[in-house]
């Protein structure tokens, strides 16, 4: 029986694969965006950002870690089309847990995309009211919680070539 790197078997490593993946990638995020809004309407936080100045500089902040991060899944996709070769990544398409992580990456970089419009939004004159800074507040939650599937994903992938 063939085995991975890490010396356990190609058999053993679709198993494992099969039962750790929810193959359900936007439940958890939408979860948590939703509880993070329910968070910030209850305790009306974060602030309004009056200030042109501070919601520019927000703004700014929150398009510069959603690019970088954007760019960061784009390259994540490179990287899973470059080693559809593999033996693991057939068997996971045979599992369905290849499309899983496509689909996950996918999402992150909608919501990435999302969070770089709500940037330009701001940057083009909305006002940064309360409203807004909640929906920004959410959509980094459920950013986080996609990077943290995929990157759970990714170590399995790369832990069993």
């Amino acid at each position: 029986m063939p085995t991975t790197t890490t010396g356990i078997s190609s058999t053993q490593a679709t198993r494992r694969l099969e039962g750790s993946s929810a193959m359900r990638p936007l439940i958890a995020p939408l979860i948590v965006a939703l509880i993070a809004l329910m968070l910030a309407g209850l305790t009306h936080w974060p602030p309004a950002l009056a200030d042109r100045a501070a919601a520019l500089a927000f703004a700014g902040a929150i398009l510069t870690v959603a690019t970088t991060l954007l760019g960061f899944t784009l390259a994540a996709l490179a990287i899973v089309a470059s080693i559809t070769q593999t033996t693991l990544v057939q068997r996971m398409h045979k599992t369905g847990h290849y499309d899983d992580l496509l689909r996950t990456l996918f999402y992150a970089g909608a919501v990435f995309l999302a969070i770089d419009m709500l940037g330009f939004a701001l940057l083009f004159g909305t006002p940064a009211t309360t409203g807004v800074m909640s929906v920004a507040l959410a959509l980094h939650a459920a950013a986080l919680v996609l990077l943290i599937d995929a990157a759970r994903k990714f170590r399995l992938v790369l832990t069993n070539l």
